[in-house]
């Protein structure tokens, strides 16, 4: 019987550490998967994670000094993360003994096929092809973006959007604008945020 820890890994994936597997989708990101329990001998529950290491620089430069204008905007939640997590989720799983492909992992309501999870995240050829998962497509529903506010600037800058246009789909787009909603925000979404936040992204005003 194949295991579903085999099946990634015939897929790409390669060992992490206790028990881990990473995929990296390009030189910024990648994605690790790990049983909940830390055993892959029939595991009910998985979790996902997305990770890009340069997020964490940027961050750890952000929320470097306790009197940042960063904290009065959305203050950082994973504080000691020097890795880049930019989103995670616990998600059950059915596994089909008989054919691994056809196992299922559920990270909402609905559910997928591992063999089409791997579609997916084969299908991420670039940064634009995750943001737009992420915000837009099927990815939606596998990760919550922790840092919230934080991680679609990183993506934004990345991807060398306009300001205006940042802007404009912090308080506009449909899909964006309804996933600002839950950043819990403590300020309202502003230029001089942007124009800020782009200075610590470029590295014009990192510590270290």
């Amino acid at each position: 019987m194949i295991m579903l820890r085999d099946f990634f890994v015939s897929n790409g994936f390669s060992e992490l550490e206790e028990g881990a597997l990473f995929k990296n989708l390009n030189k910024d990101f990648y994605i690790k998967i790990a049983p909940e329990e830390g055993n892959w001998i029939e595991p009910n529950e998985i979790y996902l994670y997305l990770y890009s290491p340069p997020f964490a620089s940027v961050m750890e430069s952000l929320f470097a000094d306790r009197r940042s204008w960063a904290w009065s905007y959305l203050p950082r939640k994973l504080r000691k993360d020097s890795d880049g997590c930019l989103g995670m989720i616990l998600c059950g799983i059915e596994t089909c003994s008989s054919q691994i492909e056809r196992s299922r992992i559920i990270p909402s309501s609905e559910s997928i096929m591992i063999s089409d999870l791997m579609v997916l995240i084969n299908s991420l050829e670039s940064d634009a092809d995750l943001f737009e998962s992420l915000y837009r497509g099927e990815l939606k529903m596998f990760f919550a973006l922790i840092e919230g506010l934080w991680v679609y600037l990183y993506f934004a800058f990345k991807l060398r959007f306009p300001k205006e246009k940042i802007l404009a789909e912090i308080r506009s787009d449909p899909e964006i604008s309804r996933i600002a909603e839950t950043w819990r925000l403590k300020r309202e979404v502003d230029r001089s945020l942007i124009d800020s936040f782009g200075l610590y992204f470029s590295g014009e005003l990192r510590t270290g």
